[in-house]
């Protein structure tokens, strides 16, 4: 597993951790890890596309918008 991957693990484990503090009867704690994990994934690979010519181009902004919105929708 690479560096990224473990650091997005540590970070859903620590978040859903958090979470349970005040929960503890909540669902299964592992089952809501394995979401927050796949959200975190998903997030970065929407930050894959952004560009430093999103901040000033418009068209940049649209193609980001279309392709986070592709990657959203593949995992609904």
């Amino acid at each position: 597993m690479n560096k990224r991957i473990k650091e997005l693990a540590a970070q859903a484990e620590k978040e859903v951790n958090e979470i349970f503090v005040w929960w503890p009867e909540g669902p299964d704690r592992a089952d809501v890890i394995q979401e927050k994990f796949a959200e975190l994934i998903i997030a970065e690979c929407g930050k894959a596309f952004w560009t430093e010519e999103c901040f000033v181009s418009d068209l940049a902004i649209e193609y980001y918008n279309r392709q986070v919105g592709k990657i959203r929708r593949r995992f609904e």
